[in-house]
């Protein structure tokens, strides 16, 4: 993750890999927390409320084109830190089949490519192996922008390109592999043959003193680009994460069912209450949610399990803009 912000660093020399001297936090290979941490960071980056709220304050005169951040207002409220920031995760199927977190981490990129792009979060996904549980359909359907490199067969092409991209002409199953960097560019329904530019390892290097001196002199680097230990604070809430796991189309849930909902969307958290009886498990959910004026009640749902303790979606709170 590119990071913002911050007092002016100490330099550090850039490593190999370019980027990586200019960022917050960066991981790879065998890292055993590097799941947990990008998990950590996306939902940093879900609740990234305070730049929603102030774009949502500012009088229609300073967002004429909507309520979105633009390098104007970046430059205009620096304090507010409207920057963008940058998610990139390649090989990204090992997070999506990551046993303790594929369900959240598809959940949180679902939400981030529909909303955060209007508040400066741009999440960049690759992947080698374009599968269905490598790109869960909540995410493959929810991308603006897709590029597929050539690919063996019409399945992973539209995995890449989108449902029917293969019967539209979108076919990068006709690539060579010998056409190296050569892909099918994708907006919606419309696509073009693009090639990208290979960079080498000494060029890249290059590119990263650039962007490390760049960012020196403008006081914008922070974490393990200044030598710092990134501090992980989770920002969401148990409302949160009932939004998170709501059946869509659904006005009631039983609070047993949404426990069991949320022991598989964080673990961490709600797993234990999987250990309770489903009373003491809808009481647990139950004193979770009453500091934040959520009431269980009394719900009969036939298609369920007749009668039991449950939650109304209208009753939460309502979801903050830049969700």
């Amino acid at each position: 993750m590119l990071p913002h912000g911050g007092p002016p660093p100490v330099p550090r020399q850039p490593d190999p890999h370019g980027v990586d001297s200019v960022a917050l936090r960066q991981g790879g290979g065998r890292d055993p927390g590097l799941a947990s941490h990008l998990v950590k960071r996306t939902r940093l980056g879900r609740g990234r409320g305070s730049g929603a709220k102030f774009i949502k304050g500012l009088p229609a005169s300073e967002v004429p084109d909507g309520r979105r951040v633009t390098r104007a207002l970046a430059e205009k409220y620096p304090e507010q830190q409207l920057g963008p920031r940058v998610i990139v995760i390649d090989e990204v199927q090992e997070l999506f089949t990551h046993a303790e977190y594929k369900e959240e981490a598809a959940a949180l990129a679902t939400r981030l490519i529909k909303k955060g792009r209007a508040y400066g979060i741009i999440l960049i996904l690759l992947t080698q192996n374009p599968d269905a549980p490598s790109l869960p359909s909540s995410v493959s359907s929810s991308v603006g922008t897709r590029l597929c490199l050539a690919v063996m067969d019409w399945r992973a092409n539209n995995n890449v390109l989108g449902t029917g991209a293969y019967d539209r002409g979108l076919r990068a199953t006709d690539i060579s592999i010998d056409e190296q960097g050569t892909g099918i560019l994708a907006r919606g329904r419309e696509g073009i043959t693009v090639r990208a530019a290979f960079i080498k390892q000494t060029e890249a290097e290059e590119i990263g003193k650039r962007a490390l001196a760049l960012r020196t002199a403008a006081g914008t680097l922070t974490g393990q680009a200044v030598g710092a230990q990134v501090d992980e604070q989770d920002v969401e809430t148990v409302v949160d994460h009932v939004r998170a796991i709501w059946p869509d189309g659904v006005d009631s849930v039983h609070s047993h069912r949404l426990v069991e909902a949320l022991a598989a969307y964080r673990p961490d958290l709600y797993k234990p209450w999987l250990e309770m009886d489903a009373a003491g498990a809808s009481t647990a959910l139950s004193a979770a949610l009453k500091p934040f004026k959520v009431a269980t009640r009394q719900l009969t749902i036939r298609e369920c399990c007749g009668g039991a303790k449950g939650v109304r979606y209208a009753d939460l709170p309502a979801a903050e803009d830049g969700e």
